[in-house]
Order: C-alpha cells, then structure tokens, then sequence
C-alpha cells in the first residue's frame, strides 16, 4: 500500500495528475483508483496496512485532491482524515505520548503504547496536504502534533527521538534518523522557524549525514550513520531545503553525486536498505527505492505539489 502511494506521489510531483493530458495521466488514475478500491468503507483505512500506509496513501489522495479538485477523491478522502484523526493520542499531560501517532491498524489496535515522531509526521503531512486542498482539519489536532514533535527533540543527542519508549532509549539506538529530518520537516509545516537556534543541532545532525554513495550498509552505518537509508535523505532533503544557504546546497552536491551515477538503464535503483525489504521491495520492480529517489530528487527542483509549494512559502496552518 504504502509503496504504491509512494510511485502515485512521485509521478504527481512530476506533474502529471489524473486528470492531465500528460504521458503518464493514465498511470496516476489507475494509482488513485487502486488506492480508494482498497479503502475500507466504514473506517476509512486503506487496506491492511500501519500507519505508516495509511497515512502515506492519505496524503497521495490529499495531494491529488489538491491539485485537480477531482470530486471523486473528496469522500474517500475525508474518511482517511477521519481515520488519521481517530488515532492521534490524545492523553494530556503526557508530553511523551499526547499528539503523537503510534502504529495503528485497520482493525483499530495499536502497536504499543509509545507513539512515534516518523509516523507522526507522515499524518502531519497527510493532514496539512488535506488541509491546503480544502478538507476540514481541526486546528487543535495540528497544534498537538507540534506540541509532541517538539517534546521529542532530545538536546542531549542533539536529534529528535524516535520515541520516547525508555526501553529503546536505554538501548543502543536510542536514535534512528530519520526521526530527526521527519520531526525538523513536520515542525516547518506546522509553523515552525528552522533558523531557530533550537534546530541547530538537528540540522547538524541531519547534515552530518549527508548521502556518501549507493551502498548496502549493514545495520550499524544504516542506524547511526543512515548509510544507505532513504528515507533519511527524503526527510533530510525536505527539511534542509526549508533551511536553506550553505546547508542546502552541500546536502544537495552529496544527494545528487550519490542517486545521479546510480541509477540504472531501466530508470530505477537497486533496492539497498533495510526499509526496502519490509516494503517487500523486491529487485524485480524495485517501487518502493526507485519512489523514494524519485521523490528526494523532485525535492530540489520543483515545487509543484500543493504541499510543497506550501512548505517553501512558508505557509503556517489556517
């Protein structure tokens, strides 16, 4: 689910809509149409998937909705906004777990207690991108994501924690990274100023890391060093986009000399990362990597997507 939402974001972000004249119209309508079939009626939720899935496919269907004004796109949307909704925490006065999302599922349980700052900002961007495309989204639901974001920046580690399970910060990778480019990303959209002295050391963090060629890392790079992670540089291209100046453009040298020579004769990328085995990225199609290169590359080049445009201007909620 996710990774077909994934390939409909990336040819949108091209610009090609469902109801364009362009080459690949037709690929994109068949996309939204698979999406929505897959959507239970009642909740809302697509398919069987996480939140990771749901909140991915909501936003491809919000930007989708945003762009064209496609009335066929308006109910299914609205449901999966419900559905994101229903499952933000809302425990006040537990700055670990109220606003944030944890693993939910279409059968309405969640993973564990402990939600999540990268799912987190997946339903922020859904949420925002339904939001800018005329979809009621409450104010209050935005404002609590912020308040959870931010109550996950760890000064001490300089990142954003992945959560705040004590068993997982006791550990050793208290850390993963693509919370922190996710968290920096989520908090722009939400109104927040990334030249703010409290995003310093996230930033660095973020840089610090910045893509050092097309090869399989094994577990220990990927966490702390995101080697190979895609994800991480999606996130980290988003966020240090918003940022700007001498950042951006070094991000972006290392982006680009990585994704550029590795690309192959087909057009896509070798799946590599750990996350591209869960998303059963399997060599032969390859959606998920090439989606995600897709998307960080699109990043830098054009701000054509409602959310984008958005998030470059600096748009803070309505």
């Amino acid at each position: 689910m996710g990774k077909s939402a994934l390939a409909v974001l990336a040819f949108l972000g091209a610009g090609h809509t469902q109801r364009g004249a362009t080459a690949h119209a037709a690929v994109v309508a068949r996309g939204l149409a698979w999406l929505v079939a897959q959507q239970d009626a009642r909740t809302g939720h697509f398919g069987e998937t996480s939140a990771y899935g749901h909140g991915i496919a909501t936003y491809a269907l919000a930007e989708a909705y945003a762009l064209t004004g496609d009335e066929a796109l308006r109910a299914p949307l609205e449901r999966a906004v419900a559905e994101v909704l229903r499952h933000q925490d809302g425990r006040r006065g537990d700055a670990r777990r109220f606003g944030g999302w944890s693993y939910y599922y279409a059968d309405g349980h969640r993973y564990d207690d402990w939600p999540r700052a990268s799912i987190t900002a997946w339903q922020v961007m859904a949420l925002r991108s339904a939001q800018l495309g005329g979809v009621a989204v409450p104010e209050a639901a935005l404002a609590d994501a912020r308040a959870f974001l931010l109550a996950a920046l760890d000064t001490q580690r300089g990142a954003f924690r992945y959560s705040h399970d004590p068993t997982r910060l006791a550990g050793e990778y208290a850390v993963l990274p693509g919370s922190t480019p996710a968290a920096l990303f989520a908090l722009h959209l939400l109104g927040e100023d990334l030249a703010d002295e409290r995003f310093a050391a996230p930033l660095r963090f973020v840089l610090e890391r910045a893509p050092r060629g097309y090869v399989a890392p094994d577990e220990r790079a990927f966490v702390a060093e995101a080697a190979g992670n895609l994800y991480f540089w999606y996130y980290g291209s988003l966020a240090l986009l918003q940022r700007g100046g001498a950042s951006w453009r070094r991000w972006n040298a290392a982006l680009q000399e990585t994704l550029l020579g590795a690309q192959r004769d087909d057009g896509s990328w070798r799946p590599l990362s750990p996350y591209a085995r869960y998303a059963d990225d399997a060599p032969r199609d390859a959606i998920y990597t090439t989606a995600m290169n897709v998307l960080s590359l699109e990043v830098y080049y054009r701000y054509f997507t409602p959310l984008l445009e958005a998030a470059t201007r600096g748009e803070a909620p309505r």
